[in-house]
Order: structure tokens, then C-alpha cells, then sequence
């Protein structure tokens, strides 16, 4: 079953691991825009998936951190 990580939480995620770097969803937005972050759009119109609503599978979001200098693997290990 594959994990898929919302901008909101990935935000949340990189920012509290973080002692010197804020992560916003306009800075993952930015990335997406850019082609350093690989997204899909969720589809309809739900609430409750934060200012953005794009979601990342796991494997592509460790893949794409890793490239900016994230380590990935730490800080989604499946655990939410």
C-alpha cells in the first residue's frame, strides 16, 4: 500500500525537524512550480488538505528531499 504525504504535513514534518529552517507550503508549492518536487493535484474538492491541495507518494517525496539535501529516509519512515 503506498503512503502519500500532503503538502500541509510534509511542511509541518521538515519545519519541526528543523532548528534553522522553515518549510511553508508556498515553499513546497515554489518547488512543485520549479520541478524539484514531484506532485499530483487531488482531485474534487475537499477540505481539510491544508492551502494546497496536492499530495506526494512517499517513495517520490524521500526521492526529491534527498536531491534538495533533506534526509528523507529520518524523517518519513512511515510513521505519521
Amino acid at each position: 500500500m503506498k503512503t502519500y504525504w500532503t503538502l500541509s504535513s510534509i511542511a509541518h514534518k521538515l519545519t519541526t525537524k528543523s532548528r534553522s529552517r522553515i518549510v511553508t507550503e508556498e515553499t513546497l508549492m515554489r518547488w512543485i512550480r520549479e520541478g524539484k518536487l514531484n506532485a499530483e493535484r487531488l482531485t474534487g474538492n475537499a477540505r481539510g488538505y491544508g492551502k494546497f491541495p496536492f499530495q506526494v507518494e512517499e517513495q517520490q517525496l524521500k526521492a526529491d528531499l534527498h536531491k534538495l539535501g533533506f534526509d528523507a529516509d529520518a524523517l518519513f519512515s512511515m510513521s505519521v
